[in-house]
């Protein structure tokens, strides 16, 4: 079974697509489309709710007739953006000039809000943990952020040399500690030489019961790793490096995110009182 995509650099319309019959994901789907030359692309939501998260350059999205203008943004590891909540059972156009590039991100779903512009000033931006464990997480859709129905989707900036997604944790099981969420983690890389450049980073994914499950994965930029369960972290930069990852959650009972930690890495949270964060946070603003 494949758990790890790979952008195709070279093409335009779909360059990632994640989840469906394509790996484990059951509850989310992740696609990455390059705007070609006809200037847009049409899709068709049904049982699904979409976010349009765009990751370079400005876009205007029609759904059912109204448009939506997205500004955008020039690259994801420098700034924040404002994204498109599209509510189930919806035709959406996506226009754009060539080569811009957009995230859009699904989640299984019967109903939902009504589809709006979420601005960029609403992306709620917070730093996590002490020393080169430190790193910006920007919430867009979910707990704590613009509602759902069921999708959760965060941003991640690390800087290079640190690690994030740590101590590792599990949100696989249905209980009153723990919710019961699948993941798909997005990857670009800035390493000052563009996407063709050798940055590069880790991801360490494995199984907490029964179920087959051992990833530890060199990712690069535009890759992704899909998550259907199990422990997960850390994810490791190498150092000149800075990472962007776009996370997305969804499962069978809403976007309520309650984790785990590994047992034998909890206890690096009691290491983050009184350590400064790293002197590049925030890195996107």
């Amino acid at each position: 079974m494949t758990y790890q995509f790979s952008t195709d650099r070279d093409a335009t319309g779909i360059v990632l697509d994640v989840g469906g019959d394509r790996g484990r994901p059951q509850y989310t789907r992740l696609q990455v489309v390059r705007i070609d030359g006809t200037g847009e692309h049409s899709l068709r939501v049904d049982d699904e709710e979409l976010v349009a998260i765009p990751l370079s350059g400005g876009f205007d999205i029609e759904r059912e007739g109204e448009v939506h203008r997205l500004a955008g943004r020039e690259s994801p590891i420098h700034e924040l953006t404002d994204f498109l909540y599209v509510e189930p059972h919806s035709a959406v156009t996506i226009r754009g000039e060539r080569g811009a590039r957009i995230a859009l991100a699904f989640a299984k779903a019967e109903r939902g809000p009504a589809t709006r512009v979420v601005a960029r000033e609403e992306v709620g931006v917070s730093i996590r943990g002490g020393g080169t464990t430190s790193r910006q997480i920007n919430a867009l859709v979910g707990e704590n952020a613009a509602e759902s129905t069921s999708i959760i989707i965060g941003e991640i900036l690390t800087p290079g040399g640190g690690w994030s997604s740590y101590p590792a944790h599990k949100h696989d099981d249905d209980s009153e500690e723990e919710s019961e969420l699948e993941e798909i983690y997005y990857f670009e890389i800035d390493d000052g030489e563009g996407p063709e450049g050798h940055g590069f980073a880790y991801q360490r994914v494995w199984s907490a019961d029964d179920r087959e499950l051992d990833i530890l994965a060199e990712a690069k930029h535009g890759d992704a790793i899909a998550i259907p369960h199990g422990w997960h972290g850390p994810v490791a930069v190498a150092p000149g490096c800075t990472l962007y990852n776009l996370y997305l959650m969804a499962g069978p009972n809403g976007p309520t995110w309650n984790i785990t930690d590994h047992p034998e890495q909890t206890w690096i949270r009691s290491t983050w009182d009184g350590q400064p964060p790293h002197s590049s946070l925030p890195i996107a603003q």
